[in-house]
This record gives structure tokens, sequence and C-alpha cells, in this order.
């Protein structure tokens, strides 16, 4: 109600009273905006069909895309999507698809945006083919010459480059990256090269991903915006990294990590600090490289986006630190996860493939299953809490151990071992029953689907019990942590990793 700033009509506020004592409405106040109020899903249909009988749909939906419309408008006119921004978005997710919905029969330029807006809240949690199809949907409505369209083509590229198709992703990317020329809008024009940098470098055409990143150096010294040419300057250091040029690659780290760190938000650091430890791994300082990408996985939930590569880069310290099954687990994990936001180049691969190699050859072929499946296994925030060493929460919680019995707990652990019912019934001296029987109990104790998740949790816990979670290192400016899109690599090695797991047992 007076979204759009006019006034209320005179016993608004009672009435607002009134509607929320009877739960008819449910207040909520954003930190730093004004009193919103939500209405009961049970209601939104019946108040649409008493809107449409009073002749008042098209002034209430009007206001409604006009209120979206101011909250978006930052996409089109900002480099960086503060994260203020996106928490404002994400809370009205609902009313954007509704407004959405009424728009799309027409011509209003603002479906552009707001579809935008919409994918941008839904690159978050994760792949959105819906919206893909909904964004492709209105570009090809013909509304070509509004000056939101550069928006709606961002996005569908980077859901595109999400799910692999590169040859659509750049489409849309070479597109909007031509009309902003046209526009001469310097702050979404150097957004749209970064993300265009990312697909070139997904396809393995570095030379072009290098120049994108240098025309957005431009755009950074042209607008005097120390922000985007420090980042520019890290991503073109990555690449310093990627030939060998391992001294100006830290020389750039040093002097522009600490800026990033204070001015981007999470989003945007998290290709930073997985470029940092790769840096840190490559001059072999475990340590430092472990500290980097652990502080990559802890930013704030809602803007930790596509960990596989920080999980990969983890899974490396842990394979030259020879601790094998922790390779697998988390290469397992990275791969349920999805695709790495950044690193989908030859360069990163052939260094977790190696890490996958050496474990794989250390372990026994049960062993190594049991690991990879229990990294498969693991649901997000688990993954998270394995990866960093942390106490865990739910079902891999210090008070759920306590409810198994001492034959459930080593039962469990010849679980993680990769044995089968039939093994672990000979090792505990047991029939094959009662080993089904301490299984299926420990599953419905837990609140677990099948013994890989068994697996999972057991590693998860074994981790955090002998791990303490790991600080930055200091002192010292390296030791003082992505773009928008994710650009898909997904299936690319999945026949060598059939290959490789032939005739390994399998767990479940």
């Amino acid at each position: 109600m007076a979204a759009d700033g006019s006034a209320a009509e005179p016993g608004t506020s009672e009435l607002l009273i009134a509607l929320s004592v009877k739960s008819v409405i449910t207040p909520y106040t954003d930190q730093d905006g004004p009193a919103r109020f939500r209405l009961l899903e049970s209601m939104r249909g019946f108040g649409h069909e008493r809107l449409v009988a009073e002749s008042e749909d098209t002034e209430t939906y009007g206001r409604l895309v006009t209120w979206l419309t101011q909250l978006s408008e930052p996409l089109h006119r900002e480099t960086f999507i503060q994260p203020a921004v996106l928490r404002h978005l994400a809370a009205e997710h609902g009313n954007l698809a509704h407004a959405l919905h009424w728009l799309i029969p027409g011509t209003d330029e603002r479906q552009l945006l707001l579809a935008g807006a919409l994918a941008t809240v839904e690159l978050s949690p994760g792949p959105a083919d819906d919206t893909l199809t909904l964004l492709s949907h209105i570009l090809d409505r013909g509304i070509e010459s509004s000056p939101y369209r550069s928006v709606a083509l961002e996005c569908a590229a980077a859901l595109a480059g999400r799910q692999g198709d590169y040859g659509t992703a750049m489409r849309y990317a070479e597109q909007a990256v031509e009309l902003e020329r046209g526009y001469g809008r310097d702050p979404l024009l150097s957004r749209l090269l970064l993300l265009r940098s990312a697909l070139h470098e997904t396809h393995g055409d570095q030379g072009s991903a290098v120049a994108d990143l240098r025309e957005c150096l431009k755009i950074g010294h042209r607008l005097r915006d120390e922000t985007l040419t420090a980042l520019c300057r890290v991503g073109l250091a990555r690449y310093q990294l990627l030939n060998g040029e391992l001294g100006r690659a830290e020389q750039v780290i040093e002097e522009f990590l600490p800026l990033l760190r204070m001015r981007v938000p999470p989003r945007w650091l998290h290709a930073v600090l997985v470029t940092a430890g790769a840096l840190a791994l490559e001059k072999d300082d475990l340590p430092t490289a472990e500290a980097y990408f652990t502080e990559s996985l802890r930013g704030p939930a809602e803007h930790t986006r596509g960990p596989a590569d920080a999980l990969q880069g983890l899974a490396i310290v842990a394979a030259r630190a020879h601790r094998f099954e922790r390779v697998l687990q988390l290469i397992g994990a990275a791969e349920q996860i999805g695709p790495p936001a950044s690193w989908g180049d030859a360069w990163w691969r052939e260094r977790v493939n190696a890490a996958r190699s050496a474990a794989l050859k250390a372990l026994p072929p049960n062993r190594a299953g049991a690991s990879l499946e229990a990294g498969h296994a693991m649901r997000h925030r688990h993954v998270l809490a394995f990866a960093l060493g942390s106490q865990a929460t739910g079902a891999t919680a210090e008070d759920s151990d306590g409810l198994l019995s001492k034959r459930e707990r080593d039962v469990t652990a010849l679980v993680v071992e990769g044995l089968t019912n039939r093994q672990i019934a000979a090792r505990m001296h047991v029939s094959v029953r009662t080993v089904e029987t301490h299984i299926r109990h420990i599953r419905t104790t837990l609140g677990l689907r099948s013994r890989a998740h068994i697996a999972a949790w057991a590693a998860e816990r074994r981790t955090a019990a002998v791990r303490p979670a790991v600080s930055p290192p200091s002192p010292g400016p390296l030791a003082e942590a992505a773009p928008l899109v994710w650009v898909s690599t997904a299936g690319a090695d999945r026949s060598s990793r059939s290959r490789e797991l032939r005739g390994v047992r399998r767990i479940g």
C-alpha cells in the first residue's frame, strides 16, 4: 500500500492493525526499509478476484510494477549490486512473479527489467530453468529499444552459462555488450564485460577473456572507480598465474585484496579469494591456500554461491597433505553442488584430477568408493560444515551421536569403510539381518535416507572432532574472500570419472 510514495488513505493504519490482529496479513520490517506486510496465501486468490470485480486490478498492479521497478533500477545503473538491493529483491520474489504474469501479455518495457530482477534473485539458490524460458520468451517479443533490455540479456546469458549452453550464453552476452556500447552506459557495460570474459574463459578463449578484462579496466580508469579497477587487475592477475608469472600475480593480489575485501559484495569476492588460494597452492603454501578457500566459504549463506571451486581447492590441499579420504569426499561434494563459479579451465581441472588420481591410487577401492559417495550424499549445509571443519548442525550435531548405541557406532564406522552388509556381519560376528536392523535404526534415528548419507554424516563428524576451524593467517598482505555468473563445465570429466570408478564397489 502506498508503495509509490503517495500518502495513504485516512484510516489505513487502523485497517492494517485490525487485519494483522486477525492474522490475515503478516507484518515484517526490513532493517533498512519501511514496514511491509504479507497477505496470507489463502487470501491472495480472493483478493485478486475482488480487485477484478471492483475494476481496481489495473491500478493496483500498476502501482506494484512501479514499486518493483524502483527496487530494480540498480541492476541497470550500477556496476556492483549491493547485498541490501539483493535482499530487497529476494523479499519481493513472489511479487516479481505476479507482476510479470500481469505484464507479459503487453509490451511494457519494464517486464525486461523485472524479469532480470527475478533471474538475479534465482541465480543465488541454484539453476532456474523456468526463469530462463521466461526471459527468452520476453526477449523474443520484440521490445528492442528499451534501456532495460541489456539487463534481461545479461541474466539470460548468466542462466544459459550456468546450464552449460555456451552458444546461447555468448549470443545473449554479445547482444548486451553491443547495446550498452551504443547507450554509452559504462557501469552496466563493465559488468557485461566481466560476464563475457568468464564465458570466453570457460570456452578456452583466453585471449578474448583478457581483452574484455582490459576494456573493463579502461572503463574503471575512465570512471575513476577504484573498486572496478582493482577487480579487473585481480582478474588479469589470474591469467598471470595461469602463465606462471607468480611474482607479478602475487604483487597485484597483495595490493588490491584489502580494498576488495572492504568494497565488493560477497558474491564478487569469491573469485578473488579462490584466485589468492590458487596462487598459494602454486607456491606450495598449504596453510595459506586452505585459509583462502575456507574464507571464501564463510560468506553469508545467501551469497555463498557455487562453492565448488573452493571445495576443489581444499581437495588439492588435502591431497598434498596425504589426507586422501577427505580428498574424495570434497571432490564428491563439489560434484553434487554444481559447476565451479570460476576456474572452468584445463589448468584447474588438471590439478583437481591429479588430486583425485592420487587419492584413488592410495586408497583401497571400497574406501575410495565410500568416500566419493559420502561427498555426493552431503547436503549443502553439511558440505560447508565438513569443508570448514566446524561443528555441524541438524543430523550432524553432537546430540545425535549420543542417540546411537556402541554397536550402531561400530556399524557406522564400517559403512564408512565401504563394507557391504555381509562383510560387516562377518567382521562383527553377527547375522546379516542384525546388520540390516542396525542400519535401519541408524537411518531412522538420524533422519538419513541412505547408507551414503550415513557415511557422509560420519565423515563430517570425524572432521569436526579432530580439526579446529581455520583462521586466515597473519601478518602479511597475502595472508590477511564472483562474478554474477557461473559458467558450467558440468559433464566435462564425466567419462573419465566413470573409468576411474569402474570396479569400485558402491555403497547403498
